[in-house]
């Protein structure tokens, strides 16, 4: 079964959720959650966008985030790699710091129900979970932020600050009790949801989407291509490009195959169809078990480590 489509284009505003692996804690302590506020200044420093809201807790993080020069996907894989490299290196960890896919929802541009709805949950969450008492007091979200920009200097105030007078306005908003037509709606879809709007928006909007996004991935030196996979492949395993793309029992060649197939499928998004074909697999299932074999295997993964690491130096 083929993964949903991420509905992306520049300008579009997506909610974010990202859950430690097993929803174990990956976000330990403060000094934790600071260096994932790094590495999103760092990141947005260098490949743009804007993050409009965050709400940071010991197992998973919100973000409220604005796609800009590269898409959404590619914005977070350079955040998990880097931030999952650090929590490996400071608590000797090994395996997936992260539970799979992260979750997105897109919300409809110039929506003001649906985004404020989403920023309240993201801020407020927190407080809802019982990471702590006085969310105004909690120092890793973005309350403050929209009317004390010198908290977080990142994060773009402008839509609430054209809704509320000040911070105390705003904040009985983000506290109130009471449960609009748009929480329902999103409460509802929280466990499986891709986007949050009319339902013109969803049908008008997606097809002009999706083709721009792929426009955008196709260009620039930002993007990860299946021709950077092969590379790193031809160089690390010391292969020509015709044992890469052939069948064999050899079993140096099909680790390089297994990896390729594993970084097309989670770097470059390429679907189970594609690989087959590209690296000439007998079917589709044959490809699901070779990314399989990859996951299970920690000398394996060690390569999807180092390819990370070189896309990472090239941000």
């Amino acid at each position: 079964m083929s993964r949903p489509l991420r509905y992306d284009y520049p300008g579009a505003v997506h909610h974010i959720i990202v859950r430690g692996n097993n929803r174990a804690p990956v976000l330990l302590d403060n000094s934790d959650k600071a260096y994932l506020i790094l590495c999103l200044i760092d990141i947005l420093s260098k490949v743009g966008g804007f993050l409009h809201g965050f709400a940071i807790l010991d197992n998973h993080f919100h973000l409220l985030y604005e796609t800009g020069k590269i898409s959404m996907s590619k914005f977070m894989q350079r955040l998990n790699t880097k931030y999952a490299a650090y929590f490996k290196k400071k608590y000797g960890f090994v395996g997936h710091v992260f539970q799979g896919r992260y979750k997105s929802i897109l919300i409809e541009p110039g929506d003001e129900k649906y985004y404020f709805t989403v920023l309240r949950y993201i801020v407020r969450n927190p407080f809802v979970a019982g990471i702590c008492d006085n969310i105004v007091k909690y120092k890793y979200t973005s309350l403050k932020s929209y009317f004390e920009p010198k908290q977080y200097t990142f994060i773009k105030n402008d839509i609430v600050k054209s809704r509320y007078a000040n911070f105390n306005n705003f904040l009985k908003y983000i506290l109130s009790s009471e449960v609009t037509e748009e929480d329902k709606v999103l409460y509802s879809r929280i466990k499986d949801f891709y986007f949050l709007g009319s339902n013109d928006f969803i049908e008008e909007k997606i097809k002009s989407a999706q083709k721009e996004m792929r426009k955008m991935d196709r260009t620039g030196n930002e993007n990860i291509t299946a021709a950077n996979v092969e590379a790193f492949i031809l160089q690390e395993f010391n292969l020509s490009f015709k044992e890469l793309h052939s069948r064999t029992k050899n079993k140096n060649i099909s680790n390089a195959r297994r990896i390729a197939a594993y970084l097309l499928a989670n770097r470059v998004h390429f679907n189970y169809a594609q690989i087959q074909q590209r690296l000439g697999y007998s079917n589709s299932g044959d490809v699901s078990y070779n990314i399989k074999r990859v996951e299970s295997d920690a000398g394996l993964m060690g390569f999807i480590r180092k390819f990370d690491r070189i896309q990472e130096s090239r941000v």
